[in-house]
């Protein structure tokens, strides 16, 4: 079966020469979970960011169900593989405007701002409707995580790309943060998980499948490993 996201010897160079991703190469198959862990420094983020078409690449390739992307086909792909940061990036204004903000984005201009969505989603993590309203300065870190990974789901994505998505949370929102991804992977079951974390206990409730990077470099695979 053709993997749904896969690396091909790709290296990312920094602009000094030094090698920060080497000859990596790696599949994620549709439906599957994984956890990427490392050291601090071991390229964990940058390969999410590369995965996610949002830095350039040096060498080797990136496929997306078994294609190359085209320049021109970026956008689209970034629909389809969407990352989720560990320092959320939202606008000023209300929690809404933030949630809408990919509508205003010309390939995405085909669809169409779903606010029960929201409403559903946020009283399952205890939030009420008027969490829409409030301004994005008024939010704490774990809020601000909160709205971030919403406005990443709506657009119903096929690879989700989380790095340490909880590290601003409290066990209780985690959790409902973590039963929400279950339930993002089981309404579809060709969509893909990988997330990066320090949290083993998080790694194994939420992947079966565990990537150990160092220095740029994939130095183990364990599948089945919880």
């Amino acid at each position: 079966m053709t993997p749904l996201l896969e690396t091909h010897q790709l290296c990312r160079q920094a602009d000094d020469g030094t090698l920060l991703i080497e000859d990596l190469s790696v599949a994620f198959p549709a439906g599957s979970r994984t956890a990427i862990m490392g050291a601090p420094g071991s390229g964990k983020t940058l390969l999410l960011r590369l995965l996610a078409f949002l830095d350039p690449i040096t060498s080797g390739e990136i496929r997306l169900r078994g294609n190359l992307v085209p320049d021109h086909g970026i956008p689209r792909a970034r629909r389809q593989v969407q990352l989720i940061s560990q320092k959320p990036v939202l606008i000023e204004g209300t929690v809404r405007e933030n949630l809408r903000l990919p509508y205003s984005f010309r390939g995405n201009r085909d669809r169409m701002f779903d606010e029960a969505w929201h409403v559903e989603h946020l009283r399952s993590l205890k939030r009420q409707p008027d969490f829409l309203d409030r301004y994005i300065g008024e939010l704490s870190g774990g809020e601000s995580q909160i709205v971030t990974l919403l406005r990443g789901l709506q657009m119903a994505p096929v690879a989700l790309l989380l790095d340490e998505p909880t590290s601003s949370l409290d066990e209780d929102t985690a959790l409902a943060i973590e039963s929400l991804i279950h339930c993002w992977l089981q309404e579809k079951g060709e969509r893909t998980l990988v997330i990066v974390t320090h949290t083993e206990h998080q790694a194994i409730r939420l992947a079966e499948r565990r990537v150990t990077m160092d220095r740029g470099r994939i130095v183990d695979v364990e599948e089945g490993w919880r």
